[in-house]
């Protein structure tokens, strides 16, 4: 056979292999366009069911109860095959959610979208009982999310997770609640005491509440488990914003080994809009050990709009430990639209810190009828790198009063960082109001003298 004949062979068989495969794609896409799209975690140890098939108490009270020939695997997957129709309609009525018959199993993995609740009127699951002697709870997108879509309430009160737990992922928007017109009920969320791994995406208990009357936002507190090390808190996941009432959150207890944390944006952001608009959190204290922080665009940014209540946050603690600090763009900053004050008055970088860089905005504070309270800002001697963006700490009064008289800066012109860069120049303060004093200081003795 001649050289050309063989090529001609090769390209014929490789025209047949070709044709093959796009009509295996064609047939795929076919059929695979008619199965009902379920959210299946790829998991061989796994029993994956659909919970409409195996509730036992129809669809008020559900309770998953797995057969005996599933439950001696260690892992359980729940699904739902509904349409977008039914999480409208009869998904809103399911009050409970339980499980029975899992004494083996070690992991559980709630899919996405599996008891989204969004009604016309009231969402009225109220509790959640995970079953005790899990050590692994993967729990997926919009799970657990009620929305009312008319004048209604959001029922669901608490989510208290298994202490026998090591790792928990929550998955984007998985327990947020969104009122239009009522309230959110969800006022606690309790962590397991000793986890390992804990991870939580964006907008995961994220409260909304929109065209009420007076209604507030009621989750009051947050407690992260102390064995946490590394931890990484989504976007919005703890935000929370009304329309017409007050936000609740007043306290946050970080976890107390943790070397690392990034806060991402919008975090525990909080924004109120009424005549008796009020947000609720008044400190933010990192714990002692943390060296990397990382706090993301209005992570911690307060708004009020309307009434004559304060902004509420008054102190940040930064710990001794720290060493590298990044804060970026309005990330503490406090707008007050109404006739109050904002709160927070003095920010001190801790000694010991190597690394600074705040973003455009970082504690602007803007009051329309009240006074801003920033007074001073110090900053540590022994810094490598300073970081100082526009506006970082400027402050707009138009009826009030402007605060801020002192920048300290402690360190000479033998220590001054190696990377500084404040404003558009040192001179030109287009980063903060006003003509304010500066004071460059340098080593500890000197500090002491003043």
């Amino acid at each position: 056979m001649s050289k050309l004949q063989q090529h001609k062979n090769i390209k014929s068989a490789i025209t047949i292999l070709t044709s093959l495969f796009l009509l295996t794609v064609v047939y795929l896409s076919l059929h695979l366009s008619q199965i009902p799209k379920i959210d299946v975690f790829a998991d061989d140890d796994c029993t994956t069911v659909d919970w409409q098939d195996v509730s036992t108490s129809g669809l008020t009270n559900v309770t998953i109860n797995v057969s005996d020939s599933a439950a001696t695997k260690t892992c359980l997957i729940v699904n739902t095959t509904e349409t977008e129709e039914d999480i409208f309609t009869t998904r809103g009525e399911v009050i409970s959610l339980s499980f029975t018959n899992l004494q083996n199993v070690k992991t559980l993995k709630i899919g996405n979208n599996a008891f989204t609740q969004k009604h016309g009127a009231d969402n009225k699951l109220e509790s959640i009982t995970f079953p005790n002697g899990l050590q692994n709870l993967e729990i997926g997108e919009f799970s657990f999310l009620q929305e009312t879509t008319d004048a209604g309430d959001n029922a669901l009160a608490g989510v208290e997770f298994p202490q026998s737990l090591k790792s928990l992922i929550i998955g984007e928007l998985a327990f947020q609640q969104t009122a239009q017109g009522g309230e959110n009920a969800l006022s606690y969320i309790s962590f397991p005491d000793e986890l390992d791994i804990l991870s939580i995406g964006y907008g995961a208990f994220m409260q909304i509440e929109q065209n009420g009357s007076g209604q507030n936002n009621s989750l009051t507190s947050v407690v992260f488990p102390n064995t946490v090390t590394n931890l990484t808190i989504g976007g919005s996941s703890f935000s929370q914003s009304t329309a017409t009432g007050q936000n609740a959150l007043s306290s946050i207890t970080f976890p107390t080994n943790l070397t690392s944390l990034e806060i991402g944006f919008s975090a525990f952001y909080q924004s109120a809009s009424s005549a008796d608009a009020k947000n609720a959190l008044t400190n933010v204290d990192f714990p002692d050990g943390l060296e990397t922080l990382i706090i993301d665009n209005q992570a911690f940014a307060q708004y009020i709009h309307g009434g004559s209540n304060n902004n509420a946050l008054q102190e940040i603690i930064f710990p001794s430990s720290l060493k590298e600090l990044t804060i970026d763009d309005e990330g503490f900053l406090q707008y007050n639209e109404g006739d109050g004050d904002n709160a927070l008055q003095s920010v001190n970088f801790p000694v010991g810190l190597e690394t600074l860089s705040n973003g455009d905005d970082a504690f602007h504070q803007t009051a329309h009828y009240g006074d801003n309270t920033l007074i001073s800002v110090t900053f540590p001697y022994g810094l490598n790198s300073l970081i100082i963006n526009s506006r970082a700490f400027k402050q707009d009064a138009y009826d009030g009063d402007v605060a801020l008289i002192s920048f300290l800066f402690r360190f000479d012109n033998d220590t001054i960082p190696e990377n500084v860069r404040i404003g558009s120049s040192i001179t030109d303060l287009g980063f903060v109001a006003g003509n304010l004093p500066w004071t460059w200081y340098g080593t500890p003795e000197e500090d002491a003298q003043m």
